[in-house]
Order: C-alpha cells, then sequence, then structure tokens
C-alpha cells in the first residue's frame, strides 16, 4: 500500500509509528529478559 508523502509527514501517523517502534523495544526486551 503506498500512501501519498503528505500522508506520512502526518504527525498522527508519526506518533504512530514512534508508538510501534517503542512497543516492537518492549516485546524484544522481555524476549531477552526470558
Amino acid at each position: 500500500m503506498r500512501l501519498p508523502r503528505d500522508m506520512l509527514m502526518n504527525p498522527f501517523l508519526k506518533k504512530l509509528n514512534a508508538a510501534n517502534a517503542q512497543a516492537q523495544l518492549l516485546d524484544e526486551g522481555l524476549l531477552t529478559r526470558i
């Protein structure tokens, strides 16, 4: 799925991407802790 550039620059999507990255880091942290 291709998004127009201004959708990628959307602050809401930036927050969403940051939240996804943070969740992924948390998941990796939990996996390494086990």
